[in-house]
């Protein structure tokens, strides 16, 4: 391609860059040497801790003069500049070449990055785009949004432009100057004669596709968008480097095609992994990323077949896109389908490089130990089959779950297993076990089916791996857990887990009893593991869900006893309680439909709570403190209405306060009463008057309201102005989801009131919207999706149709 013009347009910038002179457009001819007397290539290969000083042109003819290394063309006002450069002597630190404005440390990033794209084309040498450029490239991704990474795209577009307008003009000048005119414009080094590559380093291209990875987990579909279009501009970029300058490694000396092997521009197994990285964050928003990163398996294949790049999917590759897989909440079913093809596809390959493998050194590639073999090549690897495992998991199906036990049968016999791949097939059978879809005999049965794999493991501990594994390396996130207690644990968590789902009254009880006999075995030096938080929360959890009379009591001693052993120091801080378990206690309570002080009982859990904060013995966990202020306003909101011989006659009621007296048969407006104890967490859940950094949300305010609408007459002064008040509340907050909407048509006294508040949308005063989207938008912007359509409402005695409504 014939590019002479004196302008070039640079891509993806829309606007046009100058060119300098024939005579600068030649004036830098790499290998550049900087002042330690390494060359470019050298120096990409060099720490980038080592501080690499800005150099002008001047210093660099000096200096190559000295080391008479390269001869470098210049016009007169270049010899001038070269002259005055050298004869100066600037401090290091406070020196800014003229020539690179994009290095003065007294100008922002993005400020450096317009003086960088600004440059005339022809003016970069190869040490400003090695160097400079990928210094700009990695602060403008650094920034963690679309704006940075459009400056670092701008930056690779001008590094394009330079390497098109080098790369283009010398071609032109080889066919039409003379052959002295050309020889004096190149390097005498025969090493590199007749090969014009300008390098842009790879390193660039692959910061870029990390930055765009790390925004995929928000910015998903730009972030998707923007990695393939990179990729993409790599490999035109490749294609177009081929076809100038691929003929001349066949046709020059043994020196100069590896002279050129080494400058040249190629697609890395790297490079494709970072892509894969990203389409695993954005696995988890975008129904297609799982998909685009099994394809992209078979397109590093292909490249590698076909051109002989060095794209051959390695066991990280394949991780990657198993993750994908497993991290995807679409298309459930087919998942584990899915992940089995990718380890069927990685199992042939590790069978033909392992060929390989013994045709070329002699010897057996060894599995087991992978670090001594002299290639690394891909292999399913213990953390492969647990993706698989648990792709297969996320169905909860018998077949899925069958499917799952298969594998890990094959796992056990082919790698060597450990506590994660346990863990694994374990919450398969849980999941199995809490499908409410499935008949409750196999769903127990589930349950005891993950005991036995959980007892099997235990019996063969010297044959599962215990600390790290061999092959922790391939494994594309951090490790499940950081303490080895932990990961030994959670088998055992979700065996308890399975039973505490399994729907029979047998189940907490049975995961209670499993809980006592790991703390049993630990306080003896008998056990092989240690429970931890998770394990109480677990059986916490079980006992919550139960409907049976004593369920919170039991819940409310397990706790109680999880609070004494850790004030006895029986167990450490690994199981020391947390906001979590103090939640599920408050919730078992404020669920109960025999206990009359469940309204006392959950503020006194949750004035508890607020003290361990405050003396570190209760764990925060990174919860919502919000959800257990909500769980007071939950039982209040649910009073236990006992059927008294008062009940039977017409109740006196007052019509300026609360009717606490009549439903639940305590003395009314007391400050042990259960409406004043919900008023009094509302305003101070509202006021955060604890400093925990509680917010209340739709649920707050839902449950005020139905606690208004059991504490209160219909015509009572009090109703009408909590009612008017929650609701402001909630609109002021954002928060008026389908469940405060379905909360004040309920505790709303009377039309006139509804009026009164829906003042902004009157037409909702006889009929109740189907989606709060047709609400002031200022009402409902904090409102999550699942909480937005709200349903076509029963008219009458007619029923609610059932199935899903259009947004």
């Amino acid at each position: 391609m014939m590019m002479s013009r004196p302008v070039l347009l640079q891509r993806g910038l829309g606007r046009r860059l100058p060119v300098a002179g024939t005579h600068v457009a030649r004036s830098y001819v790499y290998p550049v040497w900087d002042q330690y007397g390494t060359s470019s290539d050298q120096a990409q290969k060099m720490s980038t801790r080592i501080p690499l000083l800005p150099l002008t042109l001047g210093d660099v003819s000096h200096h190559h003069q000295q080391q008479q290394c390269c001869q470098l063309s210049t016009s007169t006002s270049t010899v001038a500049t070269t002259e005055a450069t050298t004869d100066s002597i600037v401090d290091d630190s406070k020196r800014v070449p003229p020539r690179r404005p994009w290095l003065d440390p007294s100008l922002t990033w993005d400020t450096r990055v317009v003086k960088f794209t600004e440059s005339p084309v022809g003016t970069l040498n190869p040490h400003a785009v090695a160097f400079d450029a990928l210094s700009l490239v990695d602060q403008s991704c650094r920034q963690g949004n679309i704006y940075g990474m459009k400056m670092a795209h701008e930056v690779l577009d001008r590094c394009l432009a330079e390497k098109d307008f080098r790369e283009t003009t010398i071609v032109d000048t080889a066919d039409t100057s003379t052959q002295e005119e050309h020889s004096a414009s190149i390097t005498t080094d025969a090493s590199i004669q007749n090969v014009h590559v300008y390098p842009v380093p790879l390193k660039m291209f692959q910061t870029i596709l990390y930055g765009w990875a790390t925004l995929a987990k928000h910015q998903t579909k730009a972030a998707m968008t923007r990695m393939r279009q990179t990729l993409d501009q790599l490999l035109f970029t490749v294609r177009q480097e081929q076809e100038r300058f691929g003929s001349q490694q066949h046709t020059t000396t043994a020196q100069n095609s590896s002279y050129y092997q080494q400058v040249a521009l190629r697609p890395t197994t790297d490079i494709y992994n970072t892509y894969l990285s990203g389409l695993n964050f954005a696995s988890r928003h975008n129904s297609e990323a799982a998909k685009m990163a099994e394809e992209l398996l078979h397109e590093m294949t292909q490249y590698h077949s076909q051109f002989g790049w060095h794209t051959k999917p390695n066991t990280r590759s394949y991780t990657l896109a198993l993750c994908a897989r497993v991290h995807s909440p679409f298309d459930v079913k087919s998942a584990g389908r899915h992940a089995e093809r990718i380890l069927r596809k990685l199992q042939r390959a590790h069978q033909q490089e392992r060929k390989r493998y013994q045709q070329h050194y002699g010897h057996e590639y060894d599995t087991q130990h992978p670090s001594n073999n002299k290639l690394q090549i891909p292999t399913p690897d213990v953390v492969v089959y647990d993706y698989v495992i648990q792709a297969y998991g996320k169905d909860p199906s018998q077949r899925s779950t069958q499917k799952a036990r298969d594998l890990f049968i094959e796992a056990i016999n082919t790698v060597q297993p450990d506590w994660g791949l346990v863990t694994s097939v374990i919450a398969a059978y849980s999941r199995l076990a809490a499908n409410p879809h499935v008949d409750r005999s196999i769903r127990w049965q589930a349950a005891e089916q993950a005991e036995e794999i959980l007892e099997t493991a235990r019996q063969d501990m010297a044959q599962i791996v215990m600390g790290e594994s061999n092959t922790a390396s391939s494994r594309p996130v951090k490790s499940r857990n950081k303490k080895p207690a932990n990961n030994r644990v959670a088998p055992w968590n979700a065996c308890m887990n399975a039973y505490g789902r399994s729907g029979s009254i047998d189940g907490a009880l049975k995961a209670e009893s499993m809980l006592q006999k790991l703390l049993t075995d630990h306080i003896e030096g008998m056990g092989l593991a240690a429970p931890d938080t998770i394990s109480f929360n677990t059986v916490l959890q079980a006992w919550s869900s139960q409907r049976t009379p004593d369920a919170s009591q039991k819940a409310q001693d397990l706790l109680n006893l999880q609070r004494q052993l850790f004030a006895d120091e029986v167990i450490d801080e690994n199981a020391m309680p947390d906001m979590a378990g103090f939640t599920i206690v408050m919730n078992a309570w404020a669920r109960s439909t025999t206990e009359p002080q469940k309204v006392q009982k959950t503020q006194q859990l949750l004035q508890e709570l607020l003290i361990g904060l405050e003396n570190d013995t209760v764990a925060a966990g990174g919860n919502n403190p919000t959800v257990a202020f909500s769980a007071v306003l939950s039982a209040a909101a649910h009073p236990v209405v006992r059927k008294t011989k008062t009940q039977q006659n017409e109740p006196i009621i007052d019509p300026f306060g609360t009717t606490d007296s009549s439903t639940s048969g305590n003395d009314a407006a007391s400050d042990d009463d259960s409406y004043a104890i919900a008023l009094r967490t509302y305003r101070e859940l509202k006021e955060d008057v604890y400093h925990v950094g509680c917010q209340p949300d739709h649920f707050v305010f839902a449950s005020m309201l139905h606690a208004a609408g059991a504490h209160t007459h219909p015509s009572s002064t009090e109703r009408r102005q909590m009612v008017q008040v929650v609701f402001e509340d909630a609109c002021l907050a954002g928060h008026v989801s389908k469940l405060v909407v379905k909360a004040l048509y309920k505790e709303c006294p009377d039309k006139a009131l509804l009026a009164e508040i829906l003042e902004r949308c009157p037409e909702f005063v006889e009929r109740m919207p189907t989606r709060v989207d047709d609400l002031p938008k200022e009402w409902t912007q904090k409102v999550p999706f699942a909480y937005r359509i709200i349903g076509r409402p029963a008219t009458g005695s007619q029923a609610r149709r059932k199935g899903s409504i259009s947004r």
